[in-house]
């Protein structure tokens, strides 16, 4: 099984500054991007709760750390329309603007990408666990299909479990406040999880 982490610790950190404390990552992988037909460039792939990072990686001007780093694309899994991988190191994203982006894996046999796929599949139906998967992300397309099993096994846990107050209504207001860029408010969601619950109408 494949780590989830094979960012060096001055990259980490670099990250981790223009980020800031308050998001959490779930997985750090490098990986090369393609940037142009034939061309590759390393990049960081950073795992949220609910966006991809893409961050480069380049030595710092700074005589106390030796990389500095770039955002190069913040994606929101609410906008992947399609994720591909028809190679065991390869991942493609395309959004519902039309923008592909295409990594591949340092390594050929691994199974990064697998739990690159599962990740992104098991965030979304944490956030809407009452929602069919394919309702908000089109096509999961991978090859051999035996790949997304771990994905599936773990979907199937969710939507098993107990969900919260209303659907699960605050995970999923604090999803789509951070897909619109608007301020969460704490006081909205114990309205609905407390108010509404308590009234019987969730």
């Amino acid at each position: 099984m494949a780590a989830v982490n094979n960012v060096p610790k001055d990259l980490q950190d670099a990250i981790r500054e223009y980020l800031g404390r308050r998001i959490k990552l779930y997985i750090k992988r490098m990986v090369k991007q393609e940037v142009r037909p034939d061309k590759w460039e390393n990049r960081v792939l950073a795992f949220s709760g609910t966006r991809l990072f893409v961050f480069t990686s380049k030595p710092s001007k700074s005589p106390e750390r030796k990389c500095s780093t770039k955002q190069e694309h913040n994606i929101c899994y609410l906008d992947i329309q399609c994720i591909e991988s028809q190679a065991q190191n390869k991942l493609v994203i395309t959004t519902n603007e039309g923008k592909s982006y295409s990594f591949v894996t340092l390594e050929t046999e691994t199974d990064e990408i697998n739990h690159m796929i599962t990740h992104v599949g098991t965030s979304i139906k944490q956030i809407f666990p009452s929602f069919p998967i394919e309702r908000i992300m089109k096509k999961i397309d991978v090859h051999p299909p035996e790949r997304l099993k771990m994905m599936n096994d773990m979907i199937k846990t969710i939507e098993q479990k107990e969900h919260g107050p209303c659907g699960n209504f605050a995970m999923m207001y604090a999803c789509m406040c951070d897909y619109f860029n608007l301020p969460y408010r704490e006081e909205v969601a114990w309205d609905v999880d407390t108010i509404y619950l308590s009234n019987k109408t969730g």
